[in-house]
């Protein structure tokens, strides 16, 4: 009977340890960007006419089964412009976001009409569900972070008001991305 409790006691142990390294080794995909460029109608103050950047963020993880949540930007986001060889920062607040498996943010930006490429900088990792109040928030709260986010939102909404955090794991992303508009891309 005793030999039979520990290897009981055993198997649930490991079984335990299996589940919590599942959940725990979950790496963070990066974020897709890309940059489309189109005629804005505005003019600067020199009467060249300005161009619309619209920088489109995604999260690639596609899984249905386990929403991933990313979270991309943070304070130091900077935007540059290649404008006639030399790079000048864009006036372009970018700001947080908090994007679930697939989902898309879009960022808007006006930009010189010489501009060759962009320089993106910015940072993103993994977001963690934040219980801020509310009926169970305390109880919520105790759930661990890897496990926050497979809880749907309609039960979150239900458990009190919530909102998300930066994780641990922060990595930096700084990508060059090329510009094909009608006055460049010809030969």
């Amino acid at each position: 009977m005793r030999k039979r409790k520990i290897l009981v006691t055993g198997a649930t142990f490991t079984f335990c340890w299996l589940i919590i390294a599942w959940i725990s080794h979950y790496s963070t995909h990066r974020p897709v960007l890309d940059l489309s460029v189109e005629r804005s109608g505005i003019v600067d103050d020199y009467g060249n006419e300005m161009m619309l950047g619209t920088l489109s963020i995604k999260n690639p993880d596609n899984q249905s089964h386990n929403s991933f949540l990313m979270y991309v930007g943070g304070d130091n986001d900077r935007v540059e412009a290649n404008v006639l060889n030399h790079w000048i920062t864009v006036d372009a607040r970018m700001g947080p976001c908090v994007l679930r498996s697939g989902e898309k943010v879009e960022r808007q930006f006006l930009l010189s009409a010489s501009i060759t490429s962009c320089r993106v900088s910015t940072r993103y990792g993994d977001a963690i569900l934040a219980f801020e109040g509310g009926r169970y928030s305390k109880l919520a709260a105790r759930i661990p972070p890897r496990l926050r986010r497979c809880i749907p939102k309609y039960f979150c909404r239900w458990l009190g008001s919530y909102g998300y955090r930066k994780g641990t794991n922060w990595r930096e992303l700084n990508v060059e991305l090329p510009v094909l508009t009608a006055h460049n891309s010809a030969p």
